[in-house]
């Protein structure tokens, strides 16, 4: 939109394990009342990280 809202990421706390699929990632955060999460690199591995609008 015009207003081009921020998202924030915060890696998610029940999460185990790599993150392969976004889609698994995103139902573990919505657990944790984010709309939305996805997996990002982080250093070595990857991790899932939930995001909302900030």
């Amino acid at each position: 939109g015009p207003l081009g809202s921020r998202h924030c990421l915060s890696q998610s706390h029940r999460f185990k394990g790599m993150c392969v699929s976004s889609n698994n990632c995103a139902n573990v955060c919505r657990t944790e009342s984010f709309p939305d999460g996805e997996c990002k690199s982080h250093g070595l591995e990857r991790k899932c990280f939930c995001k909302k609008v900030c």
